[in-house]
């Protein structure tokens, strides 16, 4: 869900690319797919977790190639968006 007019500025499409990004992303932790992984997060990507450690591009991509965080299957789940002006958010479950 879109709020706003879904016409407005290509919101549709915005919407539609990042459902991609996410099926992209997806796929290529399942495959382990480093490549995609590289240039899908920015090399300035970072999250921060639950424990407050900050966890880097680098941090993620070792991770995923140690086997340390496996992830075997995935599914996009209802997503919510809302657009303000230039910023699109994306929240899931």
């Amino acid at each position: 869900m879109a709020t706003g007019q879904i016409g407005d500025a290509g919101i549709a499409e915005d919407v539609a690319a990042v459902k991609q990004l996410g099926s992209t992303m997806g796929d290529a932790m399942v495959k382990l797919d480093m490549g995609t992984l590289d240039r899908i997060y920015a090399d300035d990507w970072a999250s921060v977790l639950q424990n407050g450690h900050v966890m880097t591009k680098q941090e993620v991509i070792k991770s995923i190639r140690s086997g340390d965080h496996r992830l075997l299957w995935y599914e996009l789940g209802r997503l919510v968006f809302r657009c303000w002006a230039i910023l699109l958010s994306l929240m899931g479950p």
